[in-house]
């Protein structure tokens, strides 16, 4: 009983492991450091996430999207076929934003763990500060 039990935890961390496999090894997670403070009280500055693609989005859902600067978080405010409109800051004016550019919806985050990583961690493994 002990042996099926080890067997069915190595599975299940395995099937998360897949589940949070980044773009470079095939998978559809990134890794993001929350940089922005409007997104309290769902997202604080210094969370971890990690987002996922999603085959389809709606209005008021947390979006990761990659701009210039980085990946930022933003609020889809419509969508009209791959074009969406999101909000980045509190009473900012929307953005026109491509579904190529959707880094995902967020899919878990970890309070306060992105403020842990250093940079060095963070470049070694290929994730966005």
């Amino acid at each position: 009983m002990f042996r099926l039990s080890q067997l069915l935890m190595g599975g299940l961390i395995l099937a998360f492991l897949f589940m949070i496999r980044p773009p470079v090894l095939g998978g559809t997670a990134s890794y993001i450091t929350v940089q922005q403070t409007d997104l309290e009280p769902q997202l604080y500055k210094g969370d971890f996430a990690i987002v996922r693609l999603a085959d389809d989005y709606s209005a008021g859902e947390l979006v990761a999207v990659e701009t210039r600067g980085g990946p930022f978080f933003g609020r889809i405010l419509g969508q009209e076929g791959e074009i969406f409109q999101v909000r980045f800051e509190a009473g900012a004016e929307p953005v026109t934003v491509s579904q190529e550019y959707l880094l995902g919806r967020i899919w878990f985050n970890v309070g306060g763990l992105g403020r842990s990583l250093t940079g060095s961690v963070l470049e070694a493994f290929k994730l966005e500060a």
